[in-house]
């Protein structure tokens, strides 16, 4: 976590840097929209843009992964329970009249 939050702020201060660096207008033209801006604003929305992106395409794999926990915990809910009365069932099994030896005459 830390190794993130390093490299997050790496990116940054060397955005920052590249920004006050760079303050010459830019023009940038897309299609029919055309933008001018300082080299740090371009940065900045280009960023930005690429964040939204990638959080975009990670939604349906984080979604995959999510009904895949809950899948699991469901089954580890119904397989605890079948042993919980497994447990209650094997303590009800033994005949009364037993005194705890088994058929080899030694005690259990």
């Amino acid at each position: 976590m830390t190794g993130n939050i390093i490299s997050v702020l790496v990116v940054l201060v060397l955005a920052v840097v590249f920004g006050v660096q760079n303050t010459a207008p830019l023009n940038i033209n897309f299609f029919f929209w055309s933008f001018q801006g300082s080299v740090a604003l371009v940065l900045v929305i280009s960023m930005l843009t690429g964040i939204v992106i990638g959080l975009l395409l990670s939604l349906p794999y984080y979604n995959k992964r999510g009904r895949l926990i809950k899948k699991l915990r469901d089954e580890l809910k119904e397989i605890s329970n079948q042993l919980e009365a497994l447990k209650g069932s094997a303590g009800s099994n033994v005949p009364e009249g037993n005194s705890g030896e088994n058929k080899f005459g030694t005690n259990i």
